[in-house]
């Protein structure tokens, strides 16, 4: 089994999911930003896209992927999952439901949210100000979920 983990990432918080991830996942799996070179899509059965959400959304080079490959990933076991922060966990679920076209989130063995991560040093002035209102973080804060890590894994294993 050959997986694909594409991704994007601002501030690296997604960038660490994806290498706690692959290190779960059994077979061969590559990790590959999407505003990098990919690979070939056709020599992986399995592509799990992930990504971080800001004001709401998923990264714009994440979604023209996937709507320029739409077909290709559809013939695909589909994994999906964000990084986001929101305090309410209903709005969390939100942002996962409309992070990804209801297609790909109908067709996927798997979804979760991983978490987030908070390094102050790394935002800019709106980041922090967003981070100090909406979340009440003043200080760096590591919040990755292992554990729905780990859970999203096992569904590929």
């Amino acid at each position: 089994m050959k997986t694909l983990i594409v991704y994007e990432t601002k501030h690296g918080t997604v960038e660490h999911a994806v290498a706690l991830l692959a290190g779960k996942l059994h077979g061969e799996t590559r990790t590959a930003r999407v505003s990098d070179t990919l690979p070939k899509l056709s020599k992986f059965d399995t592509v799990i896209i992930g990504g971080s959400i800001y004001f709401g959304e998923i990264q714009k080079t994440l979604a023209m992927f996937m709507v320029k490959n739409r077909e290709e990933l559809l013939g695909k076991r589909l994994g999906l999952f964000i990084c986001g922060a929101h305090p309410d966990p209903a709005e969390r679920e939100k942002e996962l439901e409309n992070a990804f076209p209801k297609e790909f989130r109908d067709r996927a063995e798997a979804q979760a949210i991983f978490g987030y991560q908070i390094h102050f040093q790394e935002l800019n002035p709106l980041e922090r100000s967003i981070a100090k209102s909406i979340l009440r973080q003043k200080v760096d804060k590591v919040g990755l979920n292992e554990e729905a890590i780990e859970a999203f894994a096992a569904k590929f294993n």
